[in-house]
């Protein structure tokens, strides 16, 4: 079971990767099915789409008559669709693509069948005036560093040790990388965490502070959000967001994206234009044909990285498609991930940039979230920066408070207000009021910081110690029951297709010892399993008694959440833009199987 460490004023939960409790949700995951083939057509770093010529003899022995390519890019004003060129170009053995993000590549045999096909994304420096940027940088003394963000979804610091090891070590030993032990997520999924990274505000989701920016619902864009990647662009940095599974991508699930294209380069048009392909219609799960998806992701990351080295840029690339729905599968990514960090280390392509390699908060649906070891992996994702050796030598006091600020509370507001140090650094850390919920990284936490000084809601706080209690107390059992009961009334308004749910088993209960509950009043924490369909349900109580023992009420937190997939369980809820989706099982199966 977890230890608790003293992490600053809170105490952080030291957990233990392989902590037996967990051990039965610990294990290898799926072993990827790609068809690992050598594609017959690659580009090169410097633009050229090259047909290999040793695949088209070994692998299609020959048999490749002509090829040719299609350009493709983001429809104007449209964030979900693709448009493609005209016409195409016939290509021999290579040809030059200029001024082109995307190209879809189609080979034929002799009788005119398609034999291959491909997509490709490059880096199409034509966007950038290279020469106005060299002629306006004013590189040393830390001045306009380069910042590139790497995340992976749903990966706790704890996960990310156990799956990614390799890569782990070597962010460690190879490249100094400062992991961050007290990161502390501020809301419940991708969204409110990473809006809150990029804007520096209190987004829908995050219950503490009071909301500052609203989520967008399913007709409204993101455009007018205070992206922190336009503060960059402003100072003529050159700008990147990535993601790779676009039915969930952070600024689109649930709303329309953006009407203009956020960032100089936007890989979207491409994981939109491999949904619509045949190659992915016969391909494995999370492969593209005999590539992974997440590599394509990987290698656009590594392509921007080395192109623009030399001059101020402002990445984010965040991939989900392996990690989002199980917590094991991950795995399959160490190789290419350490790959992707020996690359652009090894090569020099940091020596002016921070690298931030992150997620947005541990597991939420793998069966591991139904532990107390889950739960605060959950609270407490993988963080890590790794600086310039030059600049942490140049800079002791930084060097020492990011040191120290590893074993501090930490929130993504305090990365937020790092990336604006970067952006205005004029040799020293920024310096804000020990209370601030937005704290540089660059200078010392205070030791005595709290959650409600981070903003972090109580429900969402590891530093509160949850000691269990039996789920078999008079209380409990009462609690739970209301529970259910507030769970029903929440679906009360779409009870003509939605079935009531019974309370099947209390699975866990927890009382939180939070110091800043006002007195009287007691915080638990219960998980309990309805039916029909199965659903596990979290939510924090708050128990408020008289004192003599004379009278006593039941108050739920606003903390309510599903923490197993519901799958297609609330299909028939698709058309509501509203969270009470989780609760509800669809009064159609009733009939038939459970479907899950």
């Amino acid at each position: 079971m977890a230890q608790m460490a003293m992490i600053s004023h809170c105490k952080i939960p030291k957990l233990n990767p392989f902590d037996r409790t967990i051990r039965w949700f610990v294990f290898k995951g799926k072993r990827l099915q790609c068809r690992r083939y050598h594609p017959l057509t690659y580009i090169d770093m410097n633009g050229w789409l090259v047909i290999n010529a040793s695949v088209k003899s070994l692998s299609y022995h020959g048999n490749v008559n002509a090829c040719s390519y299609l350009s493709f890019g983001r429809r104007p004003g449209d964030d979900d669709h693709v448009r493609y060129s005209s016409t195409a170009t016939n290509f021999t053995n290579k040809i030059k693509i200029t001024g082109k993000d995307f190209v879809k590549v189609i080979c034929y045999n002799r009788s005119g069948t398609i034999v291959y096909e491909n997509l490709h994304a490059l880096i199409n420096e034509k966007k950038i005036n290279m020469a106005d940027m060299r002629s306006t940088i004013r590189r040393g003394q830390g001045r306009d560093m380069s910042i590139a963000i790497l995340g992976i979804d749903s990966m706790s610091r704890s996960n990310f040790i156990r799956k990614l090891p390799k890569s782990y070590k070597y962010l460690q030993r190879n490249m100094g990388a400062f992991v961050f032990q007290g990161v502390n997520k501020v809301g419940e999924n991708t969204f409110p965490n990473m809006a809150t990274l990029l804007t520096g505000k209190a987004v829908t989701g995050v219950w503490y502070p009071p909301e500052e920016l609203a989520r967008k619902n399913q007709t409204e864009h993101y455009d007018d959000y205070p992206l922190i990647w336009k503060k960059f662009a402003s100072k003529k940095y050159v700008t990147m967001f990535n993601e790779d599974k676009p039915g969930l991508n952070m600024f689109n699930h649930g709303s329309k994206g953006f009407r203009k294209q956020p960032t100089d380069y936007y890989i979207r048009p491409l994981y939109l234009a491999m949904g619509n392909s045949n190659v992915s219609k016969n391909s494995k799960e999370y492969c593209f044909g005999g590539t992974p998806k997440y590599y394509y992701l990987f290698k656009y990351f590594k392509e921007f990285v080395h192109k623009f080295n030399k001059v101020p840029s402002f990445s984010f690339t965040f991939s989900s498609d392996l990690s989002h729905d199980y917590v094991n599968d991950i795995e399959a990514a160490d190789d290419d991930l350490y790959a992707l960090l020996s690359d652009i280390n090894g090569n020099g392509y940091l020596n002016n940039t921070l690298l931030v390699v992150m997620s947005d908060h541990g597991h939420r649906f793998d069966p591991i979230r139904s532990t107390y070891v889950g739960r605060m992996e959950e609270y407490l994702p993988f963080f890590s920066m790794v600086l310039p050796p030059w600049f942490l030598k140049a800079y002791p006091q930084i060097r020492s408070a990011l040191s120290l600020n590893t074993k501090r509370l930490v929130t993504f507001f305090d990365a937020h207000e790092t990336f604006l140090n970067v952006l205005n650094f004029r040799g020293t850390a920024k310096i804000s009021h020990y209370a601030s919920r937005k704290l540089s990284l660059f200078s010392e936490i205070p030791a005595n910081r709290t959650c409600k000084m981070a903003a972090v809601a109580a429900h969402f706080c590891a530093c509160h110690k949850q000691v269990p209690i039996s789920v078999n107390s008079t209380f409990i059992k009462t609690a739970a029951k209301k529970l259910v009961s507030h769970i029903n009334t929440l679906l009360s308004k779409y009870s003509s297709i939605c079935a009531q749910l019974n309370l099947n088993v209390v699975k866990t209960a927890h009382k939180i010892q939070d110091t800043n509950v006002r007195h009287g009043v007691d915080k638990y924490i219960i998980m309990i399993q309805t039916t029909p369909g199965g659903g596990l349900f979290e939510a924090i109580i708050n128990r408020t008694s008289d004192g003599i023992g004379k009278s006593e009420q039941i108050q739920f937190d606003n903390y309510l959440v599903r923490i197993n997939m519901h799958g297609k369980q609330s299909v028939c809820m698709e058309g509501f833009d509203t969270t009470d989706r989780q609760f509800c099982y669809c009064k159609n199966f009733l009939k038939g199987s459970l479907v899950t």
